[in-house]
């Protein structure tokens, strides 16, 4: 499960048919059969991911996101009606899922049926409202079925979550850039400079783990250690499986006064 998350499927595709047949035909293997799926998929196998979902909801039919991978599956080897059949499924095990209602609600708008097609995308929207999938087919729907308005304004909302990505992007690329500069400042044994490029870089870019450690241990270094601490223990919140940060935060707390 965790290659599959590292994005290292080759690697979790031995352990998954290790677990698989260590399991056997029980419910307890449809979880891997569906991460196995997922390493099928990624290989372009799509065939063999089908099969390996297909087996993970006959062992377990209340697995809501093996049958909307199922649907997706089915409807990329051209079998409409099982992936409409296996989306609708998914949304009725788990109608919170704004996955399923985007892929129901889409699969809708291919069929023409676009009063169903609606009303599960603006389900979808509503349980993600930055999805630009989302966003971009239900304007499409609303076109479709006259309703003009409606769907201009869905299409200024889809215009300014791009503009939004597209201005996050930019951010993000400017944040590695002064990260790097502050890298470099730090070689040089300009601690205060390097911890100013990398609190700029933070600013820009506050979900990046790894700037905020930079920053985390630049204010250690400089002696701040309650806020080197504070960054720490942030980063670690934001990424709670990250072992390296994990165990500089604990060397942190072990060397800071009682």
């Amino acid at each position: 499960m965790v290659l599959v998350d590292s994005g290292e499927f080759a690697a979790a595709a031995a352990h998954l048919d290790g677990a698989i047949r260590i399991l056997g035909h029980v419910p307890d293997a449809a979880h891997p059969l569906y991460l196995r799926a997922k390493v099928y998929t990624e290989q372009n196998e799509v065939e063999k991911a089908a099969a390996q979902l297909k087996e993970a909801v006959l062992l377990r039919p209340d697995f809501a996101e093996a049958w909307s991978d199922l649907g997706q599956a089915r409807k990329t080897l051209s079998d409409d009606a099982g992936a409409l059949a296996a989306f609708e499924r998914a949304v009725e095990l788990s109608p919170d899922d704004a996955v399923a209602q985007y892929r129901l609600g889409a699969e809708y708008l291919r069929n023409a049926k676009l009063h169903e097609a609606i009303l599960h995308l603006q389900e979808g929207l509503r349980l993600n409202p930055e999805n630009q999938s989302t966003l971009y087919s239900l304007q499409l729907a609303l076109r479709a079925d006259g309703q003009l308005e409606q769907a201009l304004q869905v299409k200024k909302k889809l215009a300014d979550s791009l503009r939004k990505r597209d201005k996050a992007s930019e951010n993000a690329l400017t944040a590695v850039q002064l990260n790097n500069q502050g890298a470099n400042l730090e070689k040089t044994g300009n601690l205060r400079g390097a911890l100013e490029k990398y609190r700029a870089a933070l600013d820009l870019y506050p979900e990046h783990v790894g700037i905020r450690v930079n920053v985390a241990a630049a204010l250690l270094r400089l002696g701040q250690r309650s806020q080197g601490i504070l960054e720490l223990r942030e980063a670690l919140r934001r990424d709670p499986g990250n072992t390296v940060v994990k165990e500089a935060l604990d060397h942190a707390l072990a060397q800071a006064p009682r």
